[in-house]
């Protein structure tokens, strides 16, 4: 699970994500499901950002020591200070994985823009629904670009209600998630 944390607005912390984990293995163990369960999150890129970065707390990562950490921004906003948040969180000995590239429509038109940001060592992390289009035909489109340029590591599923899910279901018979599936993607089971 990768539950967002963004300024003011989901106030979530790693403390208060591990122990909702923790209550949820817990759940799933007293009814015999054997799922294997570890959370993350996904780190808005606001003004309050540079402030969990530094606090005293470790920010929820994933991939053991590579530390992988999970960021987003607006979809509509190109943040000021996107490379200046890139090298800090490097500086922090994290690798940032941007969430769902192919959603944020001020890299639309301007793919090399977007794929610049992997020169400086940022991962991409796809959605697998925008493969078939639900989150709109741009979307779609930058996914399958970067599918094509193999500059994808990672598929996730932003899977937030059961609709999602139904449209995952559909997504599965998608020749181009067949063809992201071949890559070599470090997150290799969904």
């Amino acid at each position: 699970m990768t539950p967002h944390i963004m300024g003011d607005f989901y106030r979530n912390t790693p403390s208060g994500v591990r122990e909702k984990l923790n209550l949820l293995k817990e759940a799933t163990a007293a009814r015999g499901l054997p799922l294997e369960l570890s959370c993350a999150a996904e780190y808005y890129l606001d003004e309050w950002f540079l402030e969990k970065l530094e606090g005293p707390e470790d920010l929820l990562s994933f991939g053991g020591d590579r530390k992988f950490l999970l960021i987003e921004t607006s979809y509509i906003n190109e943040p000021a200070q996107l490379r200046q948040h890139v090298f800090a969180i490097q500086a922090a000995g994290y690798t940032p994985v941007l969430a769902h590239p192919e959603r944020y429509t001020y890299f639309y038109g301007r793919l090399d823009e977007l794929l610049s940001l992997r020169d400086v060592g940022v991962l991409f992390q796809i959605n697998t629904n925008s493969i078939s289009g639900y989150y709109s035909k741009g979307a779609r489109e930058v996914a399958k670009q970067l599918i094509q340029r193999q500059a994808v590591e990672f598929l996730g599923t932003d899977t937030h209600s059961m609709r999602h899910t139904r449209v995952l279901e559909r997504t599965l018979a998608e020749p181009l998630l067949a063809q992201a599936l071949k890559l070599p993607l470090l997150n290799s089971t969904l």
